[in-house]
């Protein structure tokens, strides 16, 4: 791995982690989940998922640590894999230019989001032992709403980082 791209996922996770203490107030309104998909877009799939572990595991110092930051993790990388699988079909085995359908690209990420809720949901009510229908209506409008700003965030995260591809350095 070269220095470059060990700063550049040092970067992007710091700015993953800055913007989930920025956006604390709102709950599940982060780009974070946009600055993933488009990392696995832009970079691959090991550098969106090295973001990502780095993000979850340095924000629990801030925010808390427990067996859910390693929910978040497995579940991240879940749908990080659906995510890169999406890539593939899209770009390689259809030949769409990847650029035009930029709102199919939002919804589904947006979609995939919303799964993350509904998995980590899950996952909690099963290890804590708790009904997993509470969990899950409880926790659908927070869903609803990671689902929301990831559809809004990754238009905009997108065009940022196309506009850092284009220099030489990033």
């Amino acid at each position: 791995m070269t220095l470059k791209r060990m700063t550049r996922i040092a970067l992007i996770a710091s700015l993953c982690i800055i913007s989930r203490y920025i956006f604390g107030a709102f709950p599940n309104v982060k780009p974070i989940t946009a600055i993933f998909f488009v990392m696995a877009f832009d970079f691959g799939f090991l550098d969106a998922f090295l973001t990502m572990v780095i993000c979850m595991l340095v924000s629990s110092f801030v925010f808390g640590s427990g067996i859910w930051v390693y929910l978040q993790v497995i579940t991240y990388t879940l749908i990080l894999g659906i995510w890169w699988l999406y890539k593939i079909l899209m770009t390689k085995l259809l030949r769409f230019d990847i650029m035009k359908p930029m709102v199919l690209q939002a919804l589904v990420a947006g979609a995939l989001a919303f799964l993350y809720g509904f998995m980590i949901d899950f996952m909690s009510a099963l290890l804590f032992h708790l009904p997993w229908w509470g969990y899950m209506i409880n926790g659908f409008v927070f869903n609803c709403a990671h689902a929301m700003s990831t559809v809004l965030f990754y238009p905009i995260i997108f065009k940022i980082f196309r506009r850092f591809e284009n220099e030489k350095n990033f």
